[in-house]
């Protein structure tokens, strides 16, 4: 009988040390070499791997440095921070910080632009235009496909001996105009075009009489004039014209012998004006055709 208990009693205490030491299927169990959903770095280090920290690189004091974090990358080497709007390496030139000095892997030209005569085309002159396709080049960007010819029946001849059109300070632009016969006189009509806007900045119009014309002539125009300008008597060098002015566009007008020449000083429609180019043109067109009205 005592044999018996003395089992009984060590069978219930080995359950017992067996139950106290029972895992259950929650537990965590670090240090099996696997990295539970429930395990991270923090917790179970022998079993986790410490997370990759993300950088990215930026410009800083000229040097191209790793930044912890997410962002874009700026730079590639130092070379893309040497300048205050360095080369970023995303395959976009992003003018003007970046060009192809600056920034050839960025803005390297795959296909660089032909001159005008690599695309088979010339340059026409000032005072013609092209009857063919105007294209860009690199050394123009009025580079005609076809052929050049006299602008609007305004040859060159005409230009040069009639008007004004060499001078310094028409480098920048273009010209174009023509001339027409009528019953009572030839007419010129010259347009001044600046290449920058491709519009009109100044007009002078020459119209040439068989006679010398008479200073009722000019009254008659003064009077057809008056409802559209505000009119007055200017001087220039002693030279007598009438200048008109209507807001921001003015124009100018006079007699020199047989010829009756007008002038204005934008486009047509008053949205631009260049009142330093039509101050030179009115000059030096008086040198060409000093002014013979005497009225005053």
């Amino acid at each position: 009988m005592k044999k018996i208990i003395l089992l009984f009693g060590l069978a219930v205490v080995t359950l017992v040390v067996l139950f106290s030491g029972c895992i259950t299927p929650n537990q965590l169990v670090c240090g099996n070499g696997i990295c539970e959903s429930a395990e991270n770095y923090q917790n179970c280090p022998q079993d986790c791997n410490q997370p990759q920290t993300q950088y990215h690189s930026e410009c800083q004091n000229q040097q191209c440095v790793q930044v912890e974090g997410v962002g874009p990358n700026q730079c590639a080497s130092n070379i893309d921070c040497s300048s205050p709007n360095p080369c970023n390496s995303n395959g976009i030139c992003e003018s003007p910080q970046e060009n192809e000095q600056k920034c050839p892997q960025d803005c390297s030209p795959i296909n660089p632009t032909p001159t005008c005569a690599q695309q088979g085309g010339i340059t026409c002159e000032n005072y013609q235009v092209c009857n063919g396709q105007v294209k860009t080049g690199s050394d123009t960007d009025q580079c005609c496909i076809g052929e050049c010819q006299p602008n609007g029946f305004l040859s060159e001849q005409i230009v040069r001996e009639k008007m004004v059109w060499n001078l310094p300070e028409l480098s920048g632009f273009t010209y174009r105009g023509r001339a027409d016969e009528f019953d009572l006189y030839t007419q010129i009509d010259l347009r001044y075009i600046s290449t920058k806007d491709n519009d009109q900045h100044s007009e002078f119009m020459l119209n040439i009489y068989a006679n010398a014309l008479q200073d009722s002539f000019l009254d008659d125009q003064v009077n057809q004039q008056k409802v559209l300008w505000d009119l007055s008597l200017r001087e220039i060098s002693g030279n007598k014209i009438f200048e008109g002015v209507k807001g921001t566009q003015r124009t100018v007008f006079w007699i020199s012998g047989e010829n009756f020449i007008n002038g204005w000083n934008g486009n047509d429609i008053g949205s631009i004006t260049d009142d330093a180019l039509f101050e030179t043109l009115t000059k030096e067109y008086l040198k060409k055709y000093p002014s013979t009205y005497q009225q005053s």
